[in-house]
Order: C-alpha cells, then sequence, then structure tokens
C-alpha cells in the first residue's frame, strides 16, 4: 500500500508540472523548450530552495550557538566577558578582580554569589580551561 502511495504521490507531481508546462508554453513563456528541460529546470529551482532553506537553518543554528557562548563567557557579577576567570569552591566561576571584591572584609562564611553555597575560608584557583574558551569567543568577535 505504501508503495503505491509513492508512486501515486510521484504521478500526481509529474502531472502537476506537465500542467505547469503546458500552462507556460500557453502563455508563451517558455519559447522553445521542452519538457524534459522543464522537468529539470523546475527539480534545479526546488533543489536551490531547498539548499536556501537549509543554509538559513544553518544560520539561525549558528547564532543560536554563539548567543550561547556568548551567555557562558559573561561573569555573573560584572555582566562581561570573562577577565582573569577564576573558579571557586562549588565549581561557578567569576572575574578574579570581582569575587576579590565581593568577598572584600569577610573573614569566615565565604558563600557563592551564584549559588550561595558557604564555605569556611577564602578558596579560588585560576579557570584556565575557561580563559582558553573566552579567548576562543574573543577570536569570533562576540
Amino acid at each position: 500500500m505504501r508503495s503505491f502511495r509513492k508512486s501515486l504521490n510521484k504521478t500526481l507531481l509529474l502531472d502537476d508540472l506537465k500542467t505547469t508546462f503546458e500552462f507556460a508554453k500557453r502563455q508563451h513563456t517558455l519559447r522553445s523548450m521542452d519538457f524534459a528541460t522543464f522537468f529539470i529546470d523546475m527539480r534545479l529551482q526546488a533543489a536551490c530552495f531547498q539548499m536556501v532553506k537549509t543554509m538559513d537553518a544553518r544560520i539561525a543554528l549558528t547564532r543560536a550557538s554563539m548567543e550561547c557562548l556568548q551567555d557562558e563567557a559573561c561573569c555573573s557579577i560584572c555582566l562581561e566577558i570573562f577577565q582573569d576567570p577564576v573558579s571557586i569552591h562549588c565549581g561557578h566561576s567569576f572575574c578574579r578582580a570581582y569575587i576579590t571584591q565581593n568577598w572584600e572584609g569577610l573573614t569566615t562564611n565565604f558563600s557563592c554569589p551564584q549559588c550561595r553555597k558557604m564555605v569556611a575560608h577564602q578558596s579560588f584557583r585560576p579557570n584556565w580551561e575557561l580563559a582558553n574558551i573566552i579567548e576562543v569567543a574573543k577570536s569570533l568577535n562576540l
């Protein structure tokens, strides 16, 4: 049944193309083109249309990916692209200057500005992997 339906759909499509071809001939828009040439031309137009749709989808996906990368490349304290990123006890990352400023004057109970997880002593380490990703993002002009 499925192959019959597929065959029927192809036949209907071909009939539609033939009807369009005959109409165009009557309107004198197809000077000396035969049906085979017309058919190939229509197939090429359809393929080009499909390529444009695919390219538009890829562009939209690329834009969304770049926006996501830009969001991830920003410090949640200063809302700018990370400068000298460091990771703290919970795993979140911030600009070294801003987390230091945020914890200024504290001697105990250091909390993460993002998740509020507490730790008794100040500790952070450079996040080299994130710094490298930031450099790549900058080269993409984000």
